[in-house]
């Protein structure tokens, strides 16, 4: 439960279950961080709903401060917020927001949406359906983020869509808003903006493409143990190498520019990747974000 509330802005979690708590859990360390330094925090206080006691009793155990959670009271939460995360299950999204309450609760505040397939202006007609407004300032602010797995380890790639709703349209989100998901997400990992018409293949890199991934990670590592390495040893040498290969890309390197500069003449590296040539896996990973970023489109 919160104890005193404090001076900087107050964060509602709308359904935090497992993504949710690794945002939280890394918000929440960047605050006390923040607070260490004499700096007064972007956001001081947390509120986050749930649907079951078994929830709460997750919450409490993982935060045993500052998080005040509730069973329900979504509306309560977001009347008592400033900034609102959205992390319900996608399908309760017109639920949630089409509560009665919540349009009056959102006003002028800041949502941001972590749901999958779920763009801002499906949000904004969940909240506003035959709603006419008497102002601009009637409505809230709607953004939607991807954070991935590694939300959890502080490594996370979120993708954040650069735009709002239709409504939306000639108003730029205010700065101070703009500040606390650059606070939130950064966080977690990074944070990449971009355009809402690239935000679903943006997406499928930093969530799905990290996964596909593990498909080539597999087909290593029983290679290795079909020659003699014991799995755990394999993966170990794997994931160090990983490691660094994430820092060379990071650090500008091509990957075609890579390939070359370790391919030596009758090596193994270019007998390795004529192997993946033949088989067509540059193909097959092409195809497999085409399609799953298809799907995000039309889901």
């Amino acid at each position: 439960m919160a104890s005193q509330k404090q001076t900087g802005l107050t964060l509602a979690i709308i359904g935090c279950g497992v993504m949710c708590s690794s945002i939280l859990e890394g918000v929440l360390a960047a605050t006390v961080k923040q607070e260490s330094a004499g700096t007064e925090p972007l956001i001081s206080n947390f509120v986050a709903t749930v649907q079951s006691a078994g929830s709460i009793e997750r919450l409490k155990k993982q935060f045993p401060s500052r998080l005040k959670v509730l069973q329900g009271g979504n509306v309560q939460a977001m009347e008592e917020a400033d900034i609102i995360m959205l992390g319900c299950k996608p399908y309760m999204a017109q639920a949630v927001l089409g509560a009665p309450g919540v349009l009056e609760a959102l006003r002028g505040k800041f949502l941001i949406s972590v749901l999958v397939g779920t763009t801002p202006d499906k949000l904004h007609d969940c909240i506003y359906a035959n709603y006419i407004p008497s102002g601009p300032d009637d409505f809230c602010y709607i953004r939607r983020a991807l954070p991935n797995l590694a939300a959890s380890l502080g490594e996370s790639a979120t993708v954040a869509q650069a735009s709002g709703s239709v409504a939306e349209e000639g108003k730029p989100l205010p700065a101070h808003f703009q500040a606390v998901m650059d606070f939130i997400f950064t966080s977690i990992g990074k944070i990449h903006i971009v355009p809402g018409d690239l935000y679903d293949v943006a997406g499928i890199l930093s969530g799905p493409g990290a996964v596909f991934t593990t498909v080539a990670v597999d087909g290593m590592l029983d290679g290795a143990v079909q020659q003699g390495l014991k799995r755990i040893e394999a993966k170990r040498i794997l994931a160090q190498a990983l490691r660094g290969l994430a820092a060379i890309l990071e650090d500008g390197q091509h990957p075609a520019v890579l390939r070359e500069s370790a391919s030596s003449p009758r090596g193994v590296t270019i007998e390795g990747l004529l192997s993946l040539e033949e088989d067509r896996v540059r193909h097959a990973y092409s195809k497999a974000t085409i399609r799953a970023t298809e799907r995000s489109l039309n889901m």
